[in-house]
């Protein structure tokens, strides 16, 4: 199992990994894509300051993530006026949402 902290200031682990190993880069990759999403799902308002999730590597060098054991988000002026102007949107109806989102 391997724990990765996503920062404003890098990527670290709490195991020794090789730097540059396929490993890494999926790693890397995965926190990532769970930057991006919370960013997109949330019209650019929730931006990551700091996260830390767990991945498990299987038998087949499959990487799974398992959990977020911590979740901080920028809370600088800017972002919190955006969250405030999102939550302020009347909800989107279920039928007016876009298939496969």
């Amino acid at each position: 199992m391997w724990l990765m902290r996503h920062s404003r200031a890098g990527l670290t682990t709490h195991q020794a990994l090789p730097p540059g190993t396929v490993l890494v880069q999926r790693l890397i990759k995965q926190c990532d894509s769970v930057v991006s999403h919370l960013k997109e799902v949330s019209g650019g308002a929730l931006v990551v300051a700091r996260m830390e999730l767990y991945f498990k590597v299987d038998t087949s060098s499959r990487v799974w993530l398992l959990c977020c054991n911590s979740l901080r988000l920028d809370r600088s002026a800017a972002t919190l006026q955006r969250w405030s102007l999102l939550q302020r949107q009347p909800s989107s109806s279920p039928s007016s949402l876009k298939a496969g989102a």
